[in-house]
């Protein structure tokens, strides 16, 4: 707990985990970061593949219960959440949430950055700033040896979005990997995303309910859409 001062985190995942689990920081269930008018900064590394269990920079409520970071601070990394790779290979998940019931709340923005983040977060983020996830550098996905990210919103296990956002960006100018839409998604917010490429899946629909938003794809190479998927966006921004 904080009364206004900055809270940060750092921890590293043990680099021979071995058969066992193991995570850069494991926020477990039943654990509360306030901090109020205050920033949170979160950061978990791995140096190593890990072993044979699960692993990975950070884990979000382990164990289950319920976990809840609340700042109050309008600053437009109010939260931000870090996961690290670094030295040889890659651990199983980066960034994931172990169990559902995971609250990340305050009125400026939410950052989550890391080359590896599992679509399988499963946490509400609920703000009145900017979402974002971006990597770190520029191999953005979903699984440890992918070359591509899976974003899904909205379902059990994924992000959902809470409050009055005022927009979402998914991916960055460095991003070298593509972004993969598979499965449909509605959501009420402007929204961006940024991928060397982008594969649309048959029978994708994405809606966008927020009055005057668009989904605008950035691209460096080609935006793919296969057949009978369906939008509501108006407009598609390429680099070239």
């Amino acid at each position: 707990y904080s009364a206004g001062g900055n809270i940060r985190v750092y921890g590293r995942m043990h680099s021979s985990p071995g058969a066992a689990w193991a995570a850069g920081i494991a926020i477990v269930g039943g654990t509360e970061i306030l901090s109020g008018t205050g920033k949170i900064n979160l950061i978990g590394e791995t140096t190593t593949a890990g072993g044979t269990d699960a692993d990975g920079t950070m884990e979000f409520n382990a164990w289950g219960g319920t976990v809840n970071l609340t700042s109050l601070s309008t600053a437009s990394d109010a939260i931000l959440i870090e996961g690290l790779q670094v030295g040889s290979g890659a651990a199983e998940y980066g960034i994931w949430g172990g169990n559902d019931g995971t609250s990340i709340t305050a009125p400026g923005g939410v950052i989550i950055r890391a080359d590896h983040i599992s679509h399988g977060l499963d946490a509400t983020i609920s703000t009145s700033g900017q979402i974002v996830l971006e990597p770190q550098g520029t191999a953005f996905r979903t699984s440890a040896a992918s070359t591509n990210f899976v974003p899904k919103f909205g379902g059990d296990d994924d992000l959902r979005f809470a409050g009055n956002p005022t927009g979402l960006r998914v991916g960055s100018a460095s991003n070298s990997n593509t972004i993969d839409i598979v499965a449909s998604s509605t959501l009420n917010l402007p929204t961006e995303f940024i991928g060397n490429g982008f594969y649309i899946s048959n029978g994708v629909k994405l809606t966008n309910t927020a009055a005057g938003a668009d989904f605008v794809f950035k691209s460096k190479t080609l935006i793919d859409m296969a057949d009978g998927n369906s939008t509501t966006f108006t407009d598609i921004q390429t680099n070239n």
